[in-house]
């Protein structure tokens, strides 16, 4: 290529980029202000810990209730250089948190940063299979189509976008640019974000061990095998001491949680009909039969190019589509295996590994069509927009390009009510116990965020307080009241895990009232969150 075509080149390349950061300050912009409730449990450990009071859901209590505290550390430490700068002097519109208030806002933030390493990842796997140009005008399309997709949309602030960019471009590293120890470090960073990430390295570990001995022990596989292996296990072994001593256990409590909530009969049980019915609804027929029908063309070919076993092993592109397949399909059947609860954002990795599999199989067939001699580039061309404007078209009934535009030109921002429905008890929590109190609830995330430290908070379905999980497995509700004696308890849902009709409670607590924001619960349950405080008799009692 002569000089003047390298420069074009680096233009684009830099155009690309400064696309990029557009598209993370405006998925920012729109989205800083969206949070699940799950993503809140995380907050708090977060803010507990730039407090002071180490990473702890409640302060007096060590216990392993989040699967993402390796992102809790990170916002915490990030919290209190804030904090520090600032001197806890700048706060958030419409957040009624005391401290710890840009934890959601930098939640947010990662999550837009990890969208756009996503796409420079899709970007540079493209300028390796197709000339800049072409990969410059593919990337753009699907960067779009990324940003706006309610995958990104519906997780933000989740340590989800994270730690699926953590592993993408640990694959990227490890496949395409044979930086094997920094690709170790790169999926060590996503376990440490969540745990599902260890499934991500004992597939790439064993894709390298395969390359090992079906190269002939060749020494340069076995020390590539080596290098990733120990970038990982530098981050992970620490890891894993850590919450051992720290916490008393090396996975997160969670897991029983969910499977409590599974046995308990109120949430659906995560399972193949599930997977398949949301899956197509998502994608819809037509998106769904092109990212498989692309896919399996293109690991066809790749299977057919490389005929022998060592060249298989050695694609790059086909390593990549195969791992992620498999780390789809992998915790698709562990889930199912744990027999636990179905939640929207577990089905996310899946459809982030189908799309990227799909987008990366798309990427190696124009490859071959552009370079050979059976079609020019313009035809190449041709089938990408082809494919893309079909691929936009599932979201028609949403408009999300029309969202996504008219939210930021508006400067509306993409919220979810849900975690600001507690506000009103918050409110009035903080000024009847201004020292603080106990109170039990089966939604611990933003209450207990806005509430703040002062207050323990015990979640009624053991996500985050220790042991009421396998209490509820065992049929015993009454566990947690026995063993935290809550001031307060808060009633949202009429579950077999809520206690308010049964006999002993009303003997013990009585209704302070219903408290609702803008008719939120009265849509959904008929009528406001119930407040009940435990009776003065009971109260001395129990002292």
């Amino acid at each position: 290529m002569s000089s003047r075509g390298q420069m074009i080149d680096k233009i684009i390349s830099v155009f690309f980029y400064c696309l990029v950061v557009i598209g993370v300050l405006l998925h920012f912009k729109i989205n800083y202000m969206f949070g699940l409730d799950d993503s809140y449990i995380t907050f708090r450990y977060a803010q507990n810990f730039s407090e002071g009071y180490g990473l702890r859901f409640n302060v007096d209590e060590k216990y392993f209730g989040s699967t993402a505290m390796g992102f809790a550390l990170l916002l915490g430490v990030l919290s209190y250089i804030i904090d520090t700068v600032t001197h806890h002097s700048i706060f958030i519109k419409d957040q009624i948190a005391d401290v710890g208030v840009w934890i959601p806002v930098m939640a947010n933030l990662l999550s837009a940063i990890s969208i756009g390493a996503v796409v420079i990842v899709l970007f540079r796997i493209g300028n390796s299979l197709l000339s800049v140009r072409l990969s410059f005008v593919f990337s753009v399309f699907f960067g779009i189509f990324i940003f706006i997709s309610p995958i990104s949309e519906r997780v933000s602030g989740h340590e989800t976008c994270l730690y699926l960019a953590l592993l993408l471009v640990g694959l990227y590293l490890l496949y395409f640019s044979n930086r094997y120890f920094i690709a170790g470090i790169s999926i060590g960073l996503a376990a440490t974000v969540r745990p599902d990430s260890y499934l991500m390295f004992l597939i790439a570990a064993s894709i390298l061990l395969v390359r090992y001995f079906v190269g002939r022990q060749n020494p340069r596989s076995l020390k590539s095998v080596i290098s990733f292996t120990g970038g990982f296990l530098l981050l992970a072994i620490p890891w894993m001491i850590f919450c051992h001593v720290y916490f008393g256990q090396i996975l997160p409590g969670t897991l029983d949680a969910k499977q409590a909530q599974a046995l308990l009969g109120d949430f659906p049980v995560y399972s193949f009909d599930i997977l398949a019915k949301e899956t197509i609804l998502f994608f819809e027929w037509y998106l769904l039969s092109a990212f498989v029908l692309t896919t399996v063309s293109a690991i066809i070919l790749l299977i057919l190019m490389n005929r022998s076993i060592v060249a298989i092993f050695n694609h790059a592109s086909l390593c990549m589509i195969v791992s992620l397949l498999l780390f789809g399909f992998g915790q698709f059947i562990a889930y199912c295996l744990m027999s636990v609860s179905f939640w929207p954002w577990y089905l996310h990795p899946v459809w982030f590994s189908i799309m990227m599999a799909s987008i990366i199989s798309i990427m190696e067939l124009l490859s071959y069509l552009s370079v050979s001699g059976w079609v020019n580039i313009w035809s190449s061309l041709t089938l990408l927009i082809v494919f893309v404007l079909g691929e936009l078209s599932f979201f028609q009934t949403n408009n999300p390009i029309e969202k996504w535009l008219s939210l930021w030109i508006e400067g509306k921002r993409s919220i979810w009510d849900h975690p600001y429905s507690y506000d009103p008890i918050v409110h009035y929590l903080k000024e009847k116990e201004p020292k603080g109190t106990t109170v039990a609830t089966a939604e611990p995330g933003a209450l207990g965020f806005k509430l703040g430290p002062a207050f323990k908070v015990v979640d009624e379905l053991g996500l985050t307080s220790p042991g009421v999980a396998k209490k509820l497995i065992a049929g015993d509700v009454r566990y947690l009241f026995a063993t935290w004696n809550p001031e307060y308890v808060i009633v949202s849902w009429d579950g077999s895990y809520t206690s308010h009709k049964a006999d002993w409670f009303n003997k013990q607590y009585e209704l302070i009232g219903e408290f609702d924001r803008q008719d939120y619960w009265k849509e959904r349950i008929h009528h406001g969150a119930y407040l009940f405080k435990k009776r003065i008799q009971s109260h001395q009692e129990s002292q």
